[in-house]
């Protein structure tokens, strides 16, 4: 089904997640390539991609990071299509590479002199996107150099040190199982505990706690990956990726390299594991924010994405990031929960009182067979809080 960019972004602009992109639809500005709005806060849309990537420039600054809305339309063909993404740090655009500004973004920088407060905040969202042939995936890539000097621009071929944050996904599974033989040129371990269990790394937003597997990946027979070491954390359990994501990023490569002794890694990738991970001379150039987008028509959204070189101010680390709410409202189709705690139940009543039928899947619920009008919508979350909220369907 097409989607309407226009009035989906009018209804994104009036129903802000965190309020803080203030826009009006027609201050918004179109991306194509790799543009730097700011110092070392650049965006990427490739030709690859179907749709439209837009910003809004009055509030892409460093005070507040950076953020896109993407419309995004498959163009047919198979595999991912691209990676539309906010790099923060070093980046290619008008036909030269830019080092990222160390007095803005604390890199490039040696991981061991990588400050330990040094926090990612990353707050994302999708709508629309959850139709049967949508297929994407949220997450954090960091742009590590093992070979080259302070300024110089990262090879890809010789990036031995690959690390990726999943965030949330749809119609993207990864399996938690190890793959100790090559399959189509790949072989993956996890880390485990002695029971075989997996071995979480762990993070604490809200007083709410997020487990990750972590995820040793090698290739075979693929020519220069061959050297690579591919680490990945996917977010597992009740809790599932945190709506609003808060990671200390010294603590995150550390833990990349301290969990090798935990994955059962034969030779010789477990040399490649212990000579690539994480080494204390290796330069960290840049982090990128992005999905991975293959199949579908869908509203991707960065929200907000920022380096907190010393660490979120207090004021915000205490903050919930993600306020109580529904949205889209007014709503066409799939209406989304906003909040911290899971919502476990969720009512639909017609200003009179009568019942409509909804199924909560995955904080969200459809009311496109529902009648135009208002009504009441009850969630019940998981801790037996109940919020009530006014939405009008206007299909």
């Amino acid at each position: 089904m097409l989607k309407n960019v226009k009035l989906f972004l009018l209804l994104l602009l009036t129903y802000q997640i965190d309020a803080q992109n203030t826009c009006s639809e027609n201050e918004l500005v179109a991306i194509s390539g790799n543009v730097a709005p700011i110092s070392s806060y650049s965006l990427g849309m490739s030709s690859g991609v179907g749709g439209t990537m837009l910003y809004c420039p009055s509030d892409y600054n460093h005070d507040n990071g950076g953020h896109y809305y993407l419309q995004y339309v498959d163009l047919g063909g198979t595999g991912m299509d691209g990676y539309p993404n906010i790099r923060i740090g070093g980046s290619q655009y008008g036909g030269q590479w830019h080092p990222g500004d160390y007095n803005i973004t604390g890199m490039p920088v040696q991981i061991k002199d990588i400050p330990e407060a040094m926090e990612i905040e990353w707050v994302c969202s999708q709508a629309n996107a959850t139709d049967s042939d949508d297929k994407w995936m949220a997450s954090i890539n960091f742009i590590f150099d093992m070979y080259g000097d302070e300024t110089s621009k990262p090879v890809s071929v010789e990036r031995d040190y690959d690390l990726v944050i999943k965030a949330q996904s749809f119609n993207f599974n990864d399996n938690l199982e190890d793959q100790p033989e090559v399959k189509n040129g790949i072989l993956y371990f996890f880390a485990r505990n002695a029971d075989h269990s997996l071995k979480p790394f762990e993070i604490s937003i809200n007083g709410r706690v997020y487990t990750y597997a972590v995820r040793y990946k090698f290739f075979d027979g693929q020519g220069d990956k061959d050297d690579k070491a591919h680490i990945k954390l996917i977010p597992y359990g009740d809790n599932g990726a945190p709506p609003a994501l808060r990671m200390k990023v010294k603590e995150l490569i550390a833990t990349t390299k301290e969990f090798v002794q935990y994955a059962n890694i034969p030779e010789p990738y477990l040399s490649l594991a212990l000579n690539n991970i994480a080494q204390d001379d290796t330069w960290m150039k840049a982090i990128n924010a992005g999905y991975e987008v293959y199949t579908g028509q869908s509203q991707l959204n960065i929200t907000k994405y920022k380096l907190w070189t010393d660490g979120l101010p207090t004021s915000i680390a205490k903050y919930e990031m993600v306020k109580q709410g529904i949205g889209p409202n007014p709503a066409r189709d799939i209406v989304y929960i906003f909040d911290n705690d899971v919502p476990c139940t969720v009512q639909c009543f017609s200003i009179r009182g009568q019942e409509q039928s909804i199924q909560l899947v995955n904080n969200s619920f459809r009311v496109a067979h529902i009648k135009n009008g208002f009504y009441i919508i009850r969630v019940v979350n998981c801790k037996g809080e109940t919020s009530h909220y006014k939405l009008m369907v206007d299909k």
